[in-house]
């Protein structure tokens, strides 16, 4: 139950509603239930996902930007080694991405994707829950398992690559000068 307050000017409205599940279809509290436990889970991975995923689109911004003030220093001969530690790590964030959302597919038109990404198998499981009317049945239940095998291994990348790849990354450019400032010689007149 939940109480609305309308105010207009110096006149206020109070009413009582109740909100029910819609009167048109017949479904249990059971079912009610079981679609929400499964609906809350989905979600939980999805914001986990999320997380992830933002984390690592962070992590390529780093390097984006490193890169840029790199070639703006104008010294690539000097930082040729970087450069290319730079095109590395972009590539893993890519492939990572990749696998998580699929490809980039710059054909027009109607297209399908001739493999699903794994994100797609979190969006099928989320999907037929939402549509159930019934307890979850095996279709839903295998759905869900296939979607949490494939976020994990993506997870796992992710969290592998920031472990392992991230931590050496950081320690290579720690240590290229990026001051505006150079040593200034004494003005002759």
């Amino acid at each position: 139950d939940y109480t609305i307050k309308m105010t207009f000017g110096d006149q206020t409205a109070t009413e009582k509603i109740t909100v029910t599940y819609d009167p048109r279809v017949e479904m249990s509290y059971d079912v009610l239930k079981s679609k929400y436990d499964l609906t809350k889970q989905l979600e939980t991975k999805m914001e986990n996902v999320a997380n992830a995923s933002q984390q690592l689109a962070v992590s390529k911004e780093i390097v984006e930007d490193y890169q840029k003030r790199i070639k703006a220093l104008k010294k690539k001969e000097e930082h040729k080694d970087i450069l290319k530690e730079h095109k590395d790590i972009l590539k893993k964030i890519t492939d990572i991405q990749d696998e998580l959302f699929g490809k980039a597919d710059r054909r027009q038109g109607i297209t399908a994707t001739e493999f699903p990404s794994s994100i797609s198998y979190l969006y099928s499981a989320s999907s037929y829950v939402n549509s159930l009317t019934k307890k979850p049945g095996n279709t839903e239940l295998t759905l869900i398992k296939n979607a949490e095998t494939k976020i994990r291994v993506i997870i796992a990348k992710i969290n592998e690559f920031h472990k392992n790849d991230w931590p050496k990354y950081q320690a290579s450019v720690k240590n290229i000068d990026f001051s505006p400032f150079k040593e200034v010689e004494e003005a002759k007149y």
